[in-house]
Parts: structure tokens; sequence; C-alpha cells
């Protein structure tokens, strides 16, 4: 399986077809993870958090 991207959709579908068993390779034209999210600085993807918000578990909240 080719991911294209390691933004935090790139990331999570490598990730999950990997732990099924999948053989994956994951390509990323910034040269690191994260995708825009690294390279333009952004704090990351928990800055949404309130105090009511639901954890919802799974990939996303590893990653986080």
């Amino acid at each position: 399986m080719l991911v294209v991207g390691s933004g935090p959709g790139g990331l999570a579908a490598a990730l999950a077809a990997a732990r099924a068993g999948v053989n994956v390779a994951l390509v990323e034209r910034f040269g690191c993870f994260g995708g825009n999210i690294t390279t333009v600085g952004v704090e990351g993807f928990a800055w949404y958090r309130r105090e009511q918000t639901i954890e919802a578990g799974g990939i996303g909240w590893e990653l986080e």
C-alpha cells in the first residue's frame, strides 16, 4: 500500500494499515512527518480542546 502525505490523515492511514499486516510505503514531500502542521509550525492537533471535549480514542489520540 502506498500512502502519500504524512499529515495526520496519512500517518493514521499508514499506521492502521501496518497494524493490519499490510506492507506500507509512506511518502512525504517535505522530508518530515506531520505534513503542513510541522512544515509551517502549527502547534499541533490538540489546539481545539476545550473543557467539554469528548475523547474518542484511536490513532488520533495516540499521535496527539
